[in-house]
């Protein structure tokens, strides 16, 4: 019996589907966060694939094992990347909306470290690049100088006032005050 590679192409499209299912409040305290739902229907295993339904006619279930053999082959590359000319492979890491990005490019720093360590093989190299939390972190030294410098600079425009600036109180004595702090009467 034969069946139209449409009919194959349907049944596998039809079983190796994610969808969404909306979306789901979290309230923690006087956070809320909001978590997509996700129905993951994609195969985790080739033996999936083998096990597709093509056909279900009069009782009689035709497997795609059934019909054909599943085999993997090198996959078609839909992306290029280069690093210093040579070919890489690369990860894109993109942090939670909301999310530290210092905090975030630190943990991931220390997940690479690791694998380095005891994962990768020794002769493989890992280079992060384009990492944003560089630029993120300068910007905030600049922004704690600036507030530094800030504070200085009013404290000693405030100071210059005070010694340039004497109180005079009235009343059975004249007394001065300095910018100092220091009284001084006159009898």
């Amino acid at each position: 019996m034969s069946y139209p590679l449409s009919d194959i192409e349907q049944a596998i499209a039809g079983e190796n589907v994610t969808m969404s299912g909306g979306d789901i409040k979290s309230i923690e305290g006087n956070d809320i966060t909001r978590r997509n739902i996700r129905i993951d229907g994609e195969f985790n295993d080739w033996r999936d694939i083998e096990n597709v339904i093509v056909k279900n006619e009069f009782q009689n279930i035709v497997y795609l094992r059934d019909i054909g053999e599943v085999s993997f082959g090198p996959k078609e590359a839909t992306s290029y990347a280069r690093l210093n000319g040579n070919r890489v492979v690369t990860l894109d890491i993109k942090k939670k909306s909301g999310g530290n990005l210092i905090n975030a490019a630190e943990k991931i720093q220390a997940i690479v470290a690791d694998a380095q360590e005891n994962i990768f093989p020794k002769d493989l190299e890992v280079v992060i690049t384009n990492d944003q939390s560089k630029m993120t972190k300068n910007m905030v030294t600049n922004l704690e100088n600036s507030i530094i410098m800030g504070v200085l600079l009013v404290g000693r425009r405030i100071g210059v006032f005070l010694r340039c600036t004497k109180l005079h109180v009235r009343g059975n004595r004249d007394s001065i005050v300095d910018g100092n702090g220091y009284s001084h009467f006159k009898l």
